[in-house]
């Protein structure tokens, strides 16, 4: 039997096959942090974009009239 050189993907894919479990729980675990990470930065984006219009139309909500009026 032939041996494969020792590589990072090879030693990598010889973890995977070795232990599949935690593996798979490892890359379900990375996916959620991922998509949190994400979802955060999208989310705080919008609410950044939405305050400062809200900040730029302030001044249309103020009405001066003259005094006495």
């Amino acid at each position: 039997m032939q041996e494969q050189p020792i590589t990072m993907a090879n030693l990598a894919w010889q973890n995977i096959q070795r232990r599949p479990f935690r593996s798979c729980c490892l890359i379900i675990i990375v996916m959620l942090f991922s998509a949190t990470l994400f979802g955060g930065s999208v989310i705080m984006k919008n609410l950044s974009l939405g305050i400062s219009g809200m900040a730029d139309r302030l001044g249309a909500d103020i009405l001066v009239v003259p005094y006495g009026y």
